[in-house]
């Protein structure tokens, strides 16, 4: 990894988080998921009934 321009790579991360952020904020999707205690009752049971 020596030959790495940590530069160039340092950019590509910047660049790309900005893209997250931007898909985030133009997202409909909620902060926090509204079924999150049903989707745990159902792993549950599913592990427990395999």
């Amino acid at each position: 990894m020596a030959d790495v321009d940590h530069a160039c790579v340092r950019g590509d991360v910047e660049r790309l988080h900005g893209a997250l952020d931007e898909a985030q904020a133009a997202s409909a999707l909620p902060d926090v998921p509204a079924a999150r205690d049903a989707l745990h009752d159902l792993v549950v049971r599913i592990r427990l009934e395999g």
